[in-house]
């Protein structure tokens, strides 16, 4: 907590950072006021919101229909947040049924995708892309995320794009390649850095190939996962 969202602009600015990612599990407050404080940051650092995290009230798969409705409200209250911050998308979490893979394929997927289609009213409102990260889950494989965006609509819903937040074992550059049409933000996730500062664990060369062909013009978000000082 030595950060806080009002100091952070300045920070970026720092490191020559031009684009800020935020997350909505570190505000304090939904008032506009407070809204409005960080977005006076923002602006003062000179620094541009590329998008808008929702973590919280994220499941969209719950078998509990209330419990769903409810969790699709709190994320339509953040969706006005980020269009007031300035943010031209948002990654939202889907969840997971809690009943296995099967579930999540199935029933899973049919409740993200009407969530989704609730949603799509206030986003075309607010001007705002709505999309899904590969995060576990109903959206722990590219196909059955690709199913949720086909179901909705593709020019308002879309990717997240994670380049390593795949299953152990699964094909990152094939998950990846399956989604790269869809992006409309990615996450370079790194865990470790070798000699010549390249990841580990990903070519990023290779996955960078796939969003250019793709015609990819979205931001890409650093986001280390590895130990010791991020």
């Amino acid at each position: 907590k030595e950060v806080t969202l009002e100091t952070f602009p300045a920070r970026m600015k720092e490191l020559g950072i031009k684009g800020i990612s935020l997350n909505d599990l570190y505000f304090t407050s939904w008032d506009d006021a407070y809204l409005d404080k960080v977005r006076s940051a923002i602006e003062a650092a000179d620094r541009v919101v590329v998008a808008f995290i929702i973590d919280h009230n994220g499941n969209f798969a719950l078998e509990d229909e209330a419990k769903r409705k409810e969790n699709i409200e709190a994320v339509r209250r953040r969706l006005a947040a980020a269009k007031r911050l300035g943010a031209p998308v948002v990654r939202i979490n889907v969840g997971a049924t809690g009943k296995g893979e099967e579930a999540d394929a199935t029933a899973g997927v049919e409740r993200v995708t009407a969530a989704f289609n609730d949603l799509l009213p206030t986003a075309r409102e607010l001007g705002l892309k709505l999309s899904i990260e590969n995060h576990g889950g109903v959206s722990v494989k590219a196909d059955w995320v690709r199913r949720i965006i086909e179901g909705t609509d593709p020019e308002w819903v879309g990717s997240c794009l994670d380049f390593k937040n795949w299953p152990k074992g699964a094909d990152l550059y094939g998950e990846c390649g399956k989604l790269v049409k869809h992006a409309f933000h990615a996450h370079a996730k790194s865990h470790a850095f070798d000699e010549m500062g390249e990841e580990t664990g990903c070519d990023y060369a290779r996955v960078f190939a796939l969003l250019r062909k793709a015609g990819y013009k979205g931001a890409v978000s650093i986001e280390w996962e590895g130990s010791g000082d991020p």
